[in-house]
């Protein structure tokens, strides 16, 4: 069995979250954070030399708002110092990934955890900002304002952080066991 698979599946299984096999090198787990859900995929090489996390959006973009997804995703990469999101031009799917090389490494539970937080809090932080402009509510440069306000001074923020029903904490599986 694939390294990797052992140290994700182990991660898993500490959070107790539920996931699926995909196939032989993918593993999924459905995502809820403070402002929407997505799919996490873990995926590795078949040499077990790379580990990659993808937390791809619920939503598709219009394709008549490709143009404009394309240049907030620019500006957000741009500010980026680990990970990058990506647009498929023909589906409108957007995801966020990060990605470790860990040939000659032993991979912990722990390393597979901070990889995969490390795209939750970016697709959690952009999450509306980017629907705001792939929806046509927001222009780009707008919306990379609005999504620099911290979780904390958002509404849903705030009733996350007090626990009321309708605010869930950053990054929890849609079904826990």
């Amino acid at each position: 069995m694939s390294a990797i698979r052992e140290a994700m599946q182990a991660w898993l299984g500490q959070m107790k979250w539920k996931w699926d096999q995909i196939d032989e090198n993918r593993i999924r787990s459905f995502i809820t954070g403070v402002n929407g859900q997505w799919v996490w995929t873990g995926a590795w090489n078949d040499l077990d030399t790379l580990l990659v996390c993808y937390s791809t959006y619920s939503f598709k973009v219009p394709s008549d708002r490709l143009p404009v997804v394309a240049e907030f995703l620019t500006l957000v990469n741009a500010s980026l110092l680990f990970g990058n999101y990506e647009l498929n031009l023909d589906t409108g799917q957007v995801r966020f990934k990060t990605s470790a090389m860990v040939y000659g490494a032993q991979l912990s539970p722990s390393m597979v955890h901070d990889l995969a937080f490390a795209g939750f809090s970016r697709v959690d932080q952009y999450m509306r900002s980017l629907m705001g402009v792939a929806f046509g509510q927001l222009d780009p440069r707008k919306a990379i304002d609005q999504a620099k306000l911290p979780v904390w001074a958002t509404a849903a923020g705030k009733r996350a952080l007090k626990g009321q029903p309708d605010g869930q904490p950053v990054a929890t599986p849609n079904d826990v066991n």
